[in-house]
């Protein structure tokens, strides 16, 4: 029977104390009005600062050192916000003055080059120029040149006509291609007289001419021996001129316009004796080429 009663006792201990605190609870919280009306809370103890300390105020964000990373201070991350600021800033700044210094190094470097086009231009064209001058001196002094000789007016055989004579010569170091003449005599007693207008419409082909070869060449047409008569007045002179037409041998035509003079006073006749009956003569004039004269007039070369 007592065993029945502890084991009953064992058994409600449990619910009996996990019961109390409710109760307790409860009573708190009905005795808790009752003691704010009777008296306020005290405030809770304030610990205060070693005395050591008490001079120190305290410093929620402590400083940001060069060089330090602190992630758990506003302070240092609004100061290394700034520096990166004033770092860029700073690189901004270098960078406009080396883009100043680079645009201002182009822009002499383009004033150089085309300066330097310029020169390079100018030194071109001089270049070909002195080429070409080169180029021409040396054909002006290896092409061909056909000089014209007198070479007197002459009697024909067997007939008292007189003809003029010239000479050409290749007087350059070439060989003249496609010589043409134009040959002509006049008989006139103006001193003065003037040549009339020449062109190659009108001459004759003769061939080729190499460098210091010469041929001779008479006038075309025929005149009477009495006209250059040294009896004749008034005075006359006879006037052998024409032109010579060829190619100088760098493919260039040529001209070489001649006029050459001579006084018909000085006109020769040979004399002949007939017998014991004397001499007379002949009537076959001619006037030696050492009479001749270049004229003021007709002569020309290219």
């Amino acid at each position: 029977m007592r065993v029945l009663f502890f084991a009953l006792f064992m058994a409600l201990v449990p619910q009996l104390v996990a019961a109390d605190p409710v109760k307790q609870g409860g009573q708190d919280e009905q005795t808790k009005p009752e003691q704010h009306q009777q008296t306020a809370p005290s405030p809770p103890p304030v610990s205060q600062p070693p005395v050591e300390n008490a001079d120190k105020p305290g410093n929620s964000n402590p400083p940001c050192e060069p060089g330090q990373d602190n992630r758990s201070s506003d302070l240092c991350a609004q100061w290394k916000a700034a520096d990166a600021a004033q770092q860029s800033a700073n690189w901004t700044t270098i960078g406009a003055v080396l883009g100043f210094f680079t645009f201002a190094a182009a822009v002499a470097a383009a004033k150089f080059a085309r300066d330097a086009a310029i020169h390079t231009e100018a030194g071109a064209i001089a270049a070909n120029q002195a080429l070409a001058q080169a180029e021409n001196t040396s054909k002006l002094e290896l092409r061909a040149y056909l000089n014209v000789i007198p070479n007197g007016i002459n009697p024909l055989k067997k007939r008292r006509n007189v003809i003029g004579h010239i000479l050409i010569r290749n007087v350059g170091q070439s060989i003249a291609q496609n010589v043409r003449t134009f040959v002509r005599l006049t008989i006139s007693e103006d001193r003065d007289w003037v040549t009339p207008a020449t062109d190659s419409s009108s001459s004759k082909a003769s061939g080729a001419l190499v460098p210091s070869g010469e041929i001779g060449k008479g006038s075309y047409g025929v005149i009477a021996t009495s006209e250059i008569a040294a009896t004749i007045e008034p005075r006359r002179y006879a006037y052998v001129w024409g032109a010579v037409f060829y190619d100088d041998g760098f493919n260039q035509p040529r001209a070489t316009r001649f006029c050459h003079r001579y006084n018909c006073e000085s006109a020769e006749s040979p004399v002949m004796s007939v017998g014991n009956t004397g001499r007379f003569i002949t009537g076959e004039w001619s006037i030696d080429p050492s009479i001749a004269r270049y004229h003021e007039h007709g002569n020309d070369a290219d």
